[in-house]
């Protein structure tokens, strides 16, 4: 396997269980952290909302 974890709480259990090393760990939680906010920041740029007149 590719020892990708997409999921924050996944980083850590491969870590604590030894499958992946610690030093690693920042990279997994910085990713998805960073990834979020780029999303949230789009989402809000593109104003993808209901405008409809009421």
């Amino acid at each position: 396997m590719s020892g990708g974890a997409f999921n924050p709480a996944v980083a850590v259990g491969i870590t604590v269980l030894g499958l992946s090393a610690v030093p690693n760990l920042w990279i997994f939680l910085v990713a998805n952290l960073l990834g979020g906010a780029v999303a949230g920041v789009l989402f809000n740029a593109l104003d993808l909302g209901d405008d409809k007149p009421q």
